[in-house]
């Protein structure tokens, strides 16, 4: 028998007008801001055409990838490109492990919690922007079941990123949120789910920093 595990796309989206949009008062955004260069790919002999290994996982290299599509997507729509920054992918990481260590997609982390909104996360670790965003996507390998046994078929770092960003591209608030132009920055973290069968992505985006 055949068990397939297809791509599955975050269900409770994020709608940046409603509850990703955090609009500051008497603030004035920067106007040269300092934008932290893309991380540079460790030396783990993985390129775009590895098959993923989840014992030898290249995070950085796919998290670079991913961000070549989604700005590749951004130029055809005359936004500006995305450039990585260390704060907002700690929030992104904070999500990222939170969602992996309950199987389940999510924006909120609890309303006692004070990091509970990607605002929230953001703000706890020192993030001060008008506009704040969030995409999550569960992306699924196929599995192949016989008997007992179960084989899990990997892809490459290429294909996983291009179909990170197809699946983005599918759902029109994640749409929304990779080809806003008022996005300058963004923090990317992707994990393993508890199965080793699937990858939990999660991004924050925003705009430049804004003076206190």
């Amino acid at each position: 028998m055949v068990k397939l595990f297809y791509l599955l796309s975050c269900s409770l989206s994020i709608f940046i007008a409603i509850a990703c949009t955090n609009q500051l008062k008497h603030k004035e955004p920067i106007a040269k801001p300092v934008v932290t260069p893309e991380p540079k790919v460790p030396a783990s002999g993985n390129n775009a055409n590895s098959i993923i290994n989840p014992d030898n996982f290249d995070e950085e290299l796919l998290a670079k990838l991913l961000l070549e599509g989604i700005n590749q997507l951004r130029a055809s729509k005359k936004a500006g490109p995305l450039s990585p920054d260390p704060l907002l992918a700690k929030a992104a990481l904070d999500q990222n492990k939170f969602v992996t260590q309950r199987g389940k997609l999510s924006h909120e982390q609890g309303a006692k919690s004070p990091k509970q909104t990607v605002s929230d996360r953001v703000a706890y670790y020192g993030g001060h922007y008008d506009m704040v965003g969030e995409n999550l996507q569960l992306w699924g390998f196929m599995v192949i079941t016989q008997g007992r046994k179960s084989t899990t078929e990997y892809t490459t770092y290429k294909e996983a990123a291009e179909g990170l960003v197809k699946n983005w591209v599918s759902s029109k608030p994640h749409y929304e949120n990779l080809v806003r132009k008022e996005f300058k920055l963004v923090g990317t973290a992707i994990g393993f789910n508890q199965n080793d069968n699937g990858l939990y992505a999660t991004q924050v985006y925003a705009n430049y920093p804004v003076k206190e």
